[in-house]
């Protein structure tokens, strides 16, 4: 069984520009969000070495930003879980 039959809701593929920022600010860096649902998203960004755990990410013509939890990377990858 592949990871996209085990998600609970289908993402659908998109190319979001987002900046993804740390919840005290200190930790800020631009991404794309390139496939999303309900309940969480992919991004990919130049590196995610120093990408905290719980991030806020910012998208342009949102009321708010969506926090989320990091629950897997690679080098240049990571998947989100919406909290918020």
């Amino acid at each position: 069984m592949s990871d996209s039959e085990m998600r609970a809701e289908v993402r659908k593929d998109v190319s979001i520009p987002a900046t993804m920022r740390s919840k005290d600010g200190l930790y800020s860096t631009s991404c794309i969000i390139c496939d999303a649902s309900k309940q969480g998203c992919q991004i990919v960004t130049r590196s995610t070495v120093e990408m905290p755990d719980t991030i806020c990410l910012y998208v342009e013509g949102l009321k708010a930003p969506r926090e989320g939890q990091i629950v897997w990377r690679t080098k240049y990858r990571a998947g989100v879980k919406f909290t918020i």
